[in-house]
């Protein structure tokens, strides 16, 4: 390997220009070296690269394509040096390309080449590089298209899992409309040995519809996650370190985790993707870079929030500088399908839908481009001040009918409503019907909340849902039991459920229901709770 005095010693016997040479030498800000074209060899390099020395390079043996670049690579650098050796003094080209470090790894480096000197012939001889390794910053790419890669697999499944669990839960309102008109026609036309032929096989197509539902909720199941306590703080803590190292350029990230937070009750791998999904849509808003702030906060929500419910949250908050998100996006949350809202659109849904199913609130305020998740609290049944148990006067054994009982009926879908309404009434109970969890609670304070024995409520409502109903209506009456029914949950049910209740699956048949009202207003505890 040539020193700098026999470089120029070399480059005059070739009959090139030192001046030009030195002023490249000066002015690089990177690895420079001079490859002999007609030899193809290495005869100087101003410093080491890739954890070789000098005395490393001085060493290598043949020719530095063979030994060092990266075998898949040596043709695109073949034809670089052709195209260089063709076009003769002063031709420029730029090429990255892999080469093997001293460890044995594979680093990335651009070149930058120009023809020093020429032959009699007027093809190159001499070629000056420049040389940059690039390969830390080709690893945080690759990591960067890691995580997209995840997330967007990780939505493509919340996506198809959400229109499964829509599809699976219209055909279980349908199923249970149709299983409550056979139930109520067997009574009005009992012993008719005829008609029960005919409703034992609707029966059987319920069974078997059932079945085939179940498999299609499978598809939601599986991209539901599993739901359990969850330090917040920690998990973000964790994510940190590959966030960092994989921010674009020019984004600063700030964070601040609040130690007063307490446990929420999700799965941990949707809020790591909610998290990772608002971080990432966040610095896509920002291409010429900016401040990105993630923070943590422990707050209690009062009854005139307009943000979310009434209680206790772990707010996660994702802010920065830059562009805005597209309002109308925000307006298209719960039912992203009907509008073509693109990816982001999407993303921010699948977001929106997985906060919802943990119980939680996903909500977006444009001053100050602020993405805020509310998690709710866990709130133990420990916790709850129980009443006194009340001694309950005698009602009537069995499931035929329970006396004397008002049961709250919410459901949003007018003919299960119905339907649910003339089974829970054949057992001589009063029904009180709403449409949705809000109408609920308004319902139960117009009649007395003391005045109800029992809630029958749907999951996944407008407005307000049932969890959400329930929690508040057992903020007054801890002890009020219900009973869940849904076409399809998302693992929901035992989220935020910390009163006294049953579930119920539909399709169901309403001797099910009875059972389960039965269970929960005679022969429980109403202290006790269940899922």
């Amino acid at each position: 390997m040539l020193s700098v005095t026999e470089l120029f010693d070399y480059v005059e016997r070739c009959g090139g220009d030192v001046t030009t040479l030195v002023e490249i030498l000066v002015e690089a800000q990177g690895v420079t070296y001079v490859y002999d074209l007609s030899t193809r060899a290495l005869v100087y390099t101003s410093h080491g690269l890739g954890g070789y020395s000098l005395a490393d390079v001085a060493e290598v043996k043949g020719t530095i394509l063979t030994d060092l670049v990266h075998p898949d690579d040596i043709p695109r650098v073949e034809a670089l040096l052709a195209e260089l050796s063709e076009e003769g003094e002063g031709a420029k080209r730029t090429l990255e390309f892999r080469f093997r470090g001293k460890d044995g790894g594979w680093r990335s480096v651009i070149n930058h080449h120009t023809v020093l000197l020429a032959n009699e012939d007027g093809k190159g001889r001499l070629l000056v590089g420049l040389v940059h390794d690039v390969s830390e910053q080709r690893q945080l790419e690759e990591e960067r298209r890691v995580l997209d890669r995840r997330l967007k697999q990780s939505w493509r499944m919340e996506v198809l899992g959400q229109l499964a669990g829509r599809m699976a839960h219209d055909f279980n309102n349908l199923m249970t409309v149709i299983q409550s008109s056979v139930t109520l026609a067997r009574y009005a036309r009992p012993g008719d040995a005829e008609l029960e032929r005919e409703f034992a096989t609707i029966e059987t197509a319920i069974e078997k519809t059932t079945e085939l539902t179940g498999r299609l909720s499978q598809l939601n199941h599986k991209a539901s996650g599993l739901a359990q306590l969850v330090d917040a703080n920690a998990l973000i803590k964790e994510l940190l370190a590959s966030v960092r190292r994989t921010l674009a350029s020019g984004v600063t990230l700030a964070v601040a985790l609040d130690p007063e937070c307490q446990a929420i009750y999700a799965s941990p791998e949707h809020i790591e993707l909610a998290v990772l999904s608002l971080l990432f849509l966040s610095c896509d808003m920002m291409p010429d870079g900016g401040e990105l702030r993630l923070e943590t906060k422990w707050r209690v929500i009062g009854e005139d929030d307009a943000q979310a419910p009434a209680g206790r949250y772990t707010v996660v908050t994702v802010s920065h500088t830059g562009r805005a998100l597209d309002p109308s996006l925000f307006s298209l949350l719960d039912d992203p399908f009907s509008h073509n809202v693109g990816p982001v659109g999407l993303e921010l849904a699948a977001v929106h839908r997985s906060v919802k199913r943990s119980g939680g609130v996903f909500t977006w305020q444009p001053e100050g481009n602020l993405l805020q998740i509310f998690y709710p609290a866990v709130e133990p049944m420990e916790a709850l001040e129980l009443p006194p148990k009340q001694a309950r006067p005698p009602k009537a054994e069995g499931v035929e009918g329970f006396g004397d009982c008002d049961i709250l009926l919410v459901e949003d879908n007018p003919s299960v409503r119905r339907l649910l309404g003339r089974t829970i009434e054949n057992m001589g109970c009063r029904v009180h019907a709403a449409s949705n969890g809000q109408e609920g609670v308004e319902l139960a304070d117009a009649v007395g909340i003391e005045a109800l024995d029992a809630i029958v409520t749907d999951v996944v409502m407008p407005e307000m849902d049932g969890p959400t109903m329930l929690q508040a209506l057992w903020r007054q009456r801890p002890d009020l039991p219900a009973v869940v029914v849904s076409g399809y949950t998302d693992g929901r049910t035992d989220i935020g459920l910390n009163g006294p209740h049953l579930f119920v699956q539909k399709p169901f048949k309403p001797a099910i229901l009875c059972q389960q009202l039965s269970l929960l207003i005679h022969e429980r505890d109403p202290h006790d709770s269940s899922s």
